[in-house]
């Protein structure tokens, strides 16, 4: 998302808000597949990351 905002001609100011994974979804990474393994079955990992959201503010001239 961006705003942007003139102050005169030559001046702007400029807000983004940018959000990587903004709903938290979560992609399970592969179970276990060694047999040898007290967790065997089991998936101990995401294969994303969590939530980040970025903020900046710009002025333009």
């Amino acid at each position: 998302m961006i705003k942007r905002t003139h102050i005169t001609e030559r001046v702007a100011f400029q807000f983004r808000a940018e959000a990587f994974n903004a709903f938290n979804r979560h992609v399970f990474g592969n179970p276990d597949n060694n047999p040898h393994d007290a967790g065997f079955g089991t998936v101990g990992s995401t294969a994303n990351s969590p939530r980040s959201l970025q903020l900046t503010f710009r002025a333009e001239f």
